[in-house]
This record gives C-alpha cells, structure tokens and sequence, in this order.
C-alpha cells in the first residue's frame, strides 16, 4: 500500500502430513507499506528461511505494542524503514534483533547475519573539539601542548543525535588559526577516522559511519617572546 499499514497478529504455520502426505513448508511473512508500519500483534511462522519475516516501511516502523517476532529454528526477521530517529523497536525486538545496517533500501545486500534493522538514512560522526592551549611564538602555528584539548564524538542524522557508540581516532594534532601572537585564537584539528561503531545494545553495524566531521570550540594564545633585559654595573673610582 502507498500508505500506511496497521498489523494484527500474523501466523503461518507449517501444514501437517494427512496419511502418506507431505507436510507443507510454512510461508515467509512479507509486509510492505509506503508511510509507516504499525506493529499492533505478534508476528509468527514457522519458516526457517533467512526470509522469514520481512517488514518494509517506506518511513516508519512502529512497535509501541511491544509486540514479538518469532520464527522458525534458522529463520530471520528484516525490518526496513527509513531512520532510527522515527523507529520504534519495542522491547522484544530490541532484546532479539542482532545487527543495523545504514544506508540501504529494500532489495539492497545486507550485509549482517540474523535479525536486523535496515535504514536508508546514512548517518555521520562528528569530531568536537574544545578546550585551550598556550605557546610561545614559534614561527608556526601547530600547537605545541595538546594535553588541555579534548575530543568527543557525536552521532546524527540531520542535526539529531542518535545512541549509536562510535569511537574515532585519538588527537594526535591541532593548530592555531594563524602563527601570529594574540589570544582567543581558534584551534582546529583534522585527520580523524572511524575506530568502530556499535548500537546502544552493542550490536554491530554496517554500512554505516565512513567519515567523520569535524567541529571545534577550543581557542589557545600564542605569547610573545620575552625580551631579555641587561643589567649595566658603572664603577667610579673615588
């Protein structure tokens, strides 16, 4: 539908075998809306395919009902929406599901084994820097103490923190604006890269933060060098 899909409680069963029969093979789950889908029952199949359960939302994923998935021994669910930001997992959900993956749509590889979250969005990480640092001019603008920096990170999409945990180079440099003496010189610093990153619930994550911004508040003083002075001793003779 273009809309929005509102689910009940969804069950496929495997049939069973009636006299010299075969039992029939439990159906895939496949659930697709254009706007959101709302998550109202518990979804179950017997399948055991990596197929299982599929749900694609064209924005939104919804499970304020803190309803269920299950399927069979070896069979997957994939939810598909659009953001984290507008999905709510529920807490089943949340205690079974075992990677995300950024940036893909529905049909795209994926890239994680077992249950996932699939988003379009593909989301950044921001390098912040603050704090202060004071030299003596130099000729140059590095900066020379880094031990009054500090560098956190932060995770968004469009401005919006999100809870994943992404952990990035350590400092290694920064640099004043200029070389020039003066104070309340910006400080910046560049060069980081992405460590690793992991979900609130230290679940893996693919396709996801591949470079990573930077943003500084610190600010540092470069002092000019002192001008030795010389002491004159005059001796007259009496």
């Amino acid at each position: 539908t273009a809309g929005d899909i509102s689910m009940a409680a969804i069950t496929s069963q495997s049939g069973v075998a009636n006299g010299t029969g075969k039992s029939g093979a439990a159906a895939d789950i496949f659930v697709q809306a254009g706007q959101d889908v709302i998550m109202n029952g518990n979804v179950q199949t017997n399948s055991a395919t990596a197929t299982a359960v599929q749900i694609v939302a064209g924005r939104n994923f919804v499970n304020t009902s803190n309803s269920n998935i299950t399927t069979g021994t070896g069979g997957n669910w994939t939810i598909y929406s659009h953001d984290p930001i507008g999905t709510v997992k529920g807490s089943p959900l949340t205690a079974n599901y075992n990677y995300v993956q950024y940036g893909t749509k529905f049909g795209g590889k994926l890239l994680g084994t077992g249950n996932g979250f699939i988003y379009q969005i593909s989301p950044t990480v921001t390098a912040n820097l603050s704090g202060t640092a004071t030299k003596v001019f130099d000729g140059n603008n590095t900066v020379t103490d880094l031990t009054g920096l500090a560098v956190t990170t932060t995770a968004s999409y469009n401005g919006t923190a999100l809870t994943d945990q992404v952990q990035i180079s350590p400092l290694t440099g920064a640099v004043y604006d200029n070389a020039a003496v003066g104070t309340g010189k910006p400080i910046s610093s560049s060069g980081f890269t992405l460590v690793s990153a992991q979900t609130a619930e230290n679940k893996p994550i693919y396709n996801g933060y591949t470079a990573v911004a930077t943003t500084s508040t610190a600010t540092g003083s470069i002092v000019a060098v002192a001008t030795p002075t010389t002491s004159v001793t005059f001796s007259f003779p009496r």
